[in-house]
């Protein structure tokens, strides 16, 4: 099961792409690849963590440039908006920057208020028979005391019709 939840957060991470950036979750590595500029050799990548969520302790130390050094990893530690930042230069001269912005999901989170969420519309979904019930058996009862009413006056019609008739004949 979690085995498949990966697979699919993985699948999800590497399409995913929107307003808020690219998906990603809690825990798993994130891998960034800086475009290279127009085949210059002696190029210096500086990652910077420009925005983290509140509660994340991430700093840029955090952020692991690889032996190709336009690639660079980092883990996300909690849910919410990063964004991050590369600047790419060559003998100290600024060439260009580069932008990655990304939206974390917690799973676990995500997983508990679906579970939360399954709970309590099966809850409502058993109110809502019990409610539907309770009202069908008011329905029933007005019906019931409503007819009883009609059949008693009807009753008493011709109960006093016949009752008149014998007495007539007497």
């Amino acid at each position: 099961m979690k085995k498949t939840i990966l697979q699919i957060s993985l699948i999800v991470f590497l399409f995913s792409c929107g307003d808020k950036g690219i998906e990603g979750f809690v825990g798993e590595k994130i891998i960034i690849t800086a475009k290279k500029t127009e085949e210059k050799t002696d190029l210096d990548y500086t990652w910077i963590l420009i925005e983290q969520p509140d509660g994340s302790l991430l700093n840029s130390s955090d952020l692991n440039p690889q032996t190709d050094k336009n690639k660079m990893n980092f883990t996300p530690d909690y849910s919410g908006n990063y964004s991050i930042d590369v600047v790419v230069s060559q003998y100290g001269d600024e060439i260009s920057s580069q932008s990655f912005l990304f939206n974390i999901i917690d799973t676990e989170k995500t997983l508990v208020q679906n579970e939360d969420f399954s709970a309590e519309k099966s809850k409502n979904d058993k109110e809502k028979w019990l409610e539907e019930d309770l009202n069908q058996e008011e329905l029933d009862e007005e019906y019931d005391e409503e007819y009883d009413e009609e059949y008693d006056e009807e009753y008493d019609e011709e109960y006093d019709e016949e009752y008149d008739e014998e007495y007539d004949e007497e």
